[in-house]
Formats: structure tokens, C-alpha cells, sequence
């Protein structure tokens, strides 16, 4: 009896601590949106650090999570409506290390992820314009794009050891700006 009881508590005390990570992350302040006049600051970093994670061998000072959300419809199969927003989970992001250098590789992260998410329009609104209406080909289309953000991605940390190779990080700065003018037409204002 005695055990039942403590696994019922475990199971109350496990089920309120959910509910109050759930209130957190869907917290007003838990996202941000892209926007090309805000960038990012370390107060933004609102998660818990896990000094354990390490990236290449070396340990980690801080990690952003942008995340890409896509939601398909169809209406009697006829025409296709798609939804793409890119945003910065505040609560899943930390930090150890608040230098300049590194809230710029962050950043970074954050904008790679909004030209993906500009790609990713680009690519729906042809398939639309086209007339193809089978969401499986759309879905298809999303999740070859975002296995590409998350090579880029890796690629990114890997040719700038994270930030610390500093010229390297500049020159990714210039190709992901020279790569979000491209792809211009495809940037929403997510604060309308």
C-alpha cells in the first residue's frame, strides 16, 4: 500500500511539473518570432544550460533553438494553403557565455533558419502555382528542405567551430545575408 501510495505521488508531483514547463514554453515571452530589425539578445536565453552538451569535442556556450512550424490545408482537394512560420524557442535556448562573438553565431543560427523557411515558401507557392494539390508531394517538398537547414546547420558550426573561427564566421555572415535578399520575396511580416 505504502508503495502505491508513493508511486501516485511521484505520478502527481511528475504531472504538475509538466503542466508547469507547459506553462513556461507556452508563455508569451517562450517564442519570437524573425524579424529583420530584431535581433536577438542573451536575455532571450531564458533555458536551462546543459554543460554536458559538446559539439566537435569542445563544450558547448550556448545553443539557440529557431524552429520552423508548417501547417498544409486543402479545400475539396482543389487548391493547397500553407502556413510557414519561423521562430526562436526562448526557453529551449541557453547560455554559458554571454560575449558578443557568440550571440552572433546564435543569431546566425536563427537567420539560417529564416532563409530555410523563406526556401520553404518559395517551393510551396511554385507546387501551388503549378497546380499541384497532393499534400504528400508538399509534405515531401517541407521535409527534403528541412533536412537541408539541418545539414546546413551542422555545416555552419562545423566551418566556424562554433563561432571561434572568426573570419570563417564572417564569411558566413555575408553568404546567409547575400542568401536572404535572394529569396526577399519570400519574407513575411509575422507581426501584422
Amino acid at each position: 500500500m505504502k508503495f502505491i501510495f508513493i508511486i501516485l505521488l511521484n505520478i502527481i508531483f511528475l504531472n504538475l511539473k509538466a503542466q508547469s514547463n507547459n506553462s513556461i514554453i507556452n508563455s508569451p515571452d517562450s517564442i519570437i518570432d524573425w524579424d529583420i530589425n530584431k535581433r536577438l539578445n542573451w536575455s532571450d536565453f531564458k533555458g536551462i544550460p546543459d554543460t554536458a552538451f559538446d559539439i566537435f569535442g569542445f563544450s558547448t556556450r550556448a545553443v539557440s533553438k529557431p524552429h520552423i512550424d508548417v501547417q498544409l490545408s486543402s479545400k475539396n482537394h482543389e487548391r493547397v494553403y500553407f502556413n510557414v512560420v519561423n521562430y526562436f524557442q526562448t526557453y529551449k535556448s541557453w547560455t554559458i557565455d554571454t560575449t558578443e562573438s557568440i550571440l552572433a553565431h546564435e543569431q546566425l543560427h536563427f537567420d539560417i533558419s529564416e532563409l530555410y523557411a523563406r526556401k520553404i515558401r518559395k517551393e510551396l507557392e511554385d507546387l501551388r502555382n503549378k497546380g499541384f494539390t497532393n499534400l504528400i508531394l508538399y509534405k515531401k517538398t517541407i521535409d527534403d528542405l528541412m533536412q537541408q537547414l539541418e545539414n546546413e546547420q551542422a555545416l555552419y558550426d562545423s566551418e566556424t567551430l562554433t563561432g571561434i573561427l572568426v573570419e570563417n564566421q564572417n564569411s558566413w555572415n555575408k553568404k546567409v545575408l547575400i542568401e536572404l535578399e535572394k529569396y526577399r520575396d519570400y519574407q513575411v511580416n509575422y507581426n501584422k
